[in-house]
Parts: C-alpha cells; structure tokens; sequence
C-alpha cells in the first residue's frame, strides 16, 4: 500500500469500529500520527521478540524479511581519541548514527604496533602513527560487554581487551572500545537496525510506509486499535471526574 491507500483503509477499518470509535473522526494528521506510532511499536518488537512467534530479529527468516530494509550493513564510522581509562587501558570511541535504533554487532580496525610510542594520541581526534612505523592491521570482531563488568574484565588477564576481539560498551551516544598501550582502533563497522522513515501524506512530498507489503495490513490493523485504546483511556478519564 502507498500511503494514500494506507489512511483509506485505516478509516475502512475504523468504520468497522463505530461504536468504540463512539462517533470519532479522525483527522489525516491524526491517522498518520498512529500509522507511525503503529510502525515503531512493529519494528520494536519484532527485533526483540514480542510477537506471536516468540522470535526476534534474524532467528527466523521471516522476520529477517520483514525488517531487511532497515538493515544497516557495516557502516563505517571513524573512532576519536578518549583517553585513559585505567592504568594501561584507552578508549577509542565511536558515535552511533543518528538514525539507530539497535545496534546489532560491531567490528574494529584494529592497528597493532610494535613500538607504542610511535602512536600520537590527541584527545578528540582519530589515533595514528606514521607511514613509516611497522604496524599489522586486522578487522575483528568486538567482545561486547555490559558497563558494569568492563573494569573487572579489563583486570582478568583472560578476558581483558586485546587486539583479536577488543572489549567495548555502548555510553550514551557512543560506543567505546577498549585498548591497551600496544594497539589502537581507528574505525568500527556497526550492523544496525535504523529508524523506518515517517509515513507521509503531503501534497509532492508523500513517503510511503518503506517495510515490506505484506505487513502493511498489520500496521494499519494495530494503528486502528492504538486509537480506539487511545479514545477508551480518554473517556474513562472524562467519565471519572
């Protein structure tokens, strides 16, 4: 459905509803409002789990299908210089696109010198070493960890950060990843699931719903009830004071 199609059958659908919809008629704005709403509330918990299937993102190949469009591949992002963070521990740190919803997985360009001197490290600027230093670079994997248990792990000689699966967390905007004196990152690769564009009805300016076709009937059907909820929560409060 183009997104004209989508607020027709959305008042189709209502229509079915009069009674709840106790004589309501919605504006175009306010179907849109749902028709997003209904949309986010779709991609959430398909990529968590919270659906009739019980499966989340890429546990199924159905729902690989039905999000693949906002799947982010690799996408490069330059790390800037944070500091140490512990005695022989550094961060390089990363932001997160604007547009993430979840990060899925992240890889670091790891550059692994022998001499750590020849490393300029400025806060607030990417690290680097010179052309002429002797260096190996490697693209791993990173070893993802929840903040509470990066000080602790960074401690323990077998789970510390180290050049083949550097440690990180996620802060805020950024990902940090966490090196020691002899190797730093450069740049990560993060897999993501974006934010859906808004659906739109403007005059030369309309955005269809971008997820496949074929859960467009879905979304509709969950807007419908998402304003009918809406307009039951507003007339239990009318009808309590």
């Amino acid at each position: 459905m183009n997104s004209a199609e989508m607020i027709y059958n959305f008042r189709s659908e209502l229509g079915g509803f009069a009674q709840d919809a106790q004589g309501y008629e919605p504006t175009t704005d306010d179907i849109l409002y749902f028709l997003n709403k209904s949309q986010l509330n779709f991609v959430k918990d398909n990529f968590s789990g919270i659906n009739e299937r019980r499966e989340g993102f890429e546990q199924s190949q159905r729902l690989i299908d039905e999000l693949r469009v906002l799947y982010v591949k690799d996408q490069e992002v330059a790390t800037t210089y944070s500091g140490e963070t512990k005695s022989g521990y550094y961060i390089d740190k990363a932001l997160i696109p604007s547009d993430s919803m979840f990060v899925i997985s992240t890889r670091s360009s790891v550059n692994y010198v022998q001499d750590p001197s020849a490393i300029t490290n400025t806060v607030g600027q990417v690290r680097t070493i010179p052309s002429s230093t002797v260096s190996i670079n490697l693209n791993v994997d990173n070893d993802f960890s929840q903040s509470d248990d990066i000080y602790s792990l960074l401690s323990d000689p077998f789970n510390t950060t180290k050049k083949t699966s550097p440690l990180t967390d996620i802060n805020g905007d950024y990902i940090n990843v966490y090196t020691d004196k002899t190797f730093f990152v450069d740049k990560i690769f993060i897999n993501y699931i974006r934010e859906p564009q808004k659906i739109q009805f403007i005059k030369g300016g309309n955005q269809d719903c971008e997820l496949p076709d074929f859960v467009h009937t879905k979304i509709v059907e969950d807007a419908v009830n998402l304003l009918l909820l809406s307009l039951s929560k507003l007339s239990t409060n009318n009808n309590s004071n």
